[in-house]
């Protein structure tokens, strides 16, 4: 019971420190590398070679200011998971060599690193939240957003489900980042975004990526909470076997809370539900249902999939994937359809979505096999019989 309480009591010292603005966002605004790594960070309303030198200036002088800033929050864990400093994090990656960056993500960058030593030493994947130059409105929200990832990651009521990237450790010194025990391989380890639109990627690999998603949201749901915001770059493909790991998710206040609780949204970059301000699980239930509009349909989300709903379009699996029967194909665009209502009360629950799409699986298994038992039966009735 001491140690829950502590793990609580070093994630409330983070979150003091950081949602209550003690510090806010500009100790790590005002940080040299912001300046070094920026990839252009002019304003465009603003290019005159004066003004641009007096910007900078401004800029390295509150770096100054904040060059000795006390980033200490009084303790060594949060969540029970390990709190490093900035120099430990340096190390973890090889001191953010913009060569090794892997890819964006919403609110900042991902990179490959190790930890550990000899035998001990194994590959982690570090994700930065990142306040590059210019200023812009969602570094206010950063902090905001590093706690609540950082909440969802150590709770211990959900961050054992298989579908979740397993946190191992934080950072919060100098630059805000997180450490996820997942091996990052450059020859098979894919996001869901580099292959979305390949043809290679399956039908049935399709399937399956959704169908973990959608345990990972339902299971989440369960215990009243939701994430708000997850696009296809959100999820990692780290084996061959297609086992999905989420590692990410688009910024909003506090998601532990209650069903009959609503929370008005600050900032959301990425993609979300036409929800007015007002987070849900059906808020989740409409951002999945854009993203497995993507998966069937193998091409980005655009107004074509509005006007086939529109017009009451019976099916809009892509063509290619040939081993669809058309009764799977109608009822996977129904559910479309239905995820994406604009009145969340019309929407389905992720419970609902699961068992949709799990019949649509063995549906699939069961034509295979059919179409199989054909095959052979044909091949049998070939063979001529012996004299």
């Amino acid at each position: 019971m001491k140690d829950k309480v502590d793990e609580d009591e070093g994630l409330m010292m983070m979150m003091k420190k950081l949602e209550l603005d003690e510090w806010g966002f500009l100790p790590y605004f005002y940080s040299y590398f912001n300046y070094h790594e920026s990839p252009d960070w002019r304003s465009p309303l603003n290019r005159s070679y004066d003004f641009l030198k007096r910007s900078l200036q401004d800029f390295i002088d509150d770096c100054d200011q904040y060059e000795s800033f006390d980033f200490s929050i009084g303790t060594e864990t949060v969540g029970g998971v390990k709190l490093c400093s900035y120099a430990e994090l340096q190390e973890i990656n090889d001191n953010f060599d913009s060569n090794r960056c892997i890819q964006k993500t919403l609110c900042g960058r991902l990179f490959p690193g190790t930890i550990g030593e000899g035998s001990e030493k194994r590959s982690v994947i570090v994700k930065t939240w990142d306040f590059l130059l210019p200023y812009g409105h969602g570094h206010v929200q950063r902090p905001f957003d590093f706690c609540d990832q950082i909440k969802l990651f150590t709770n211990k009521e959900v961050n054992t489900h298989p579908r979740l990237a397993k946190l191992c450790a934080i950072c919060c010194d100098i630059r805000l980042a997180a450490v996820y025990d997942v091996k990052f391989d450059e020859n098979t380890t894919r996001f869901l975004s580099d292959v979305l639109l390949k043809d290679d990627f399956g039908w049935y690999d399709r399937l399956n990526v959704a169908i973990q998603l959608a345990n990972l949201l339902v299971s989440l749901h369960e215990k009243d909470i939701f994430l708000g915001s997850v696009t296809a770059s959100c999820i990692m493909i780290p084996d061959k076997e297609m086992n999905i790991k989420l590692f990410d998710f688009g910024p909003a206040p506090t998601r532990l809370y209650g069903k009959n609780n609503d929370m008005t949204i600050k900032c959301h970059p990425g993609r979300e539900a036409p929800d007015r301000g007002y987070m849900s699980t059906k808020s989740d239930v409409y951002v999945f249902g854009m993203l497995l509009v993507e998966l069937i349909t193998k091409k980005e989300l655009d107004d074509s999939f509005s006007n086939a709903k529109e017009g009451g379009k019976k099916n809009v699996v892509d063509e290619s994937f040939k081993e669809v029967d058309p009764e799977t194909a109608s009822r996977i665009t129904s559910l479309t359809y239905r995820c994406t209502e604009w009145k969340p009360a019309e929407r389905p629950t992720m419970k609902d979505v699961l068992d949709v799409l799990t019949e649509a699986m063995k549906m699939g298994a069961r034509g295979e096999k059919r179409k199989r038992d054909e095959n052979e039966a044909v091949e049998a009735a070939a063979v001529p019989l012996l004299a």
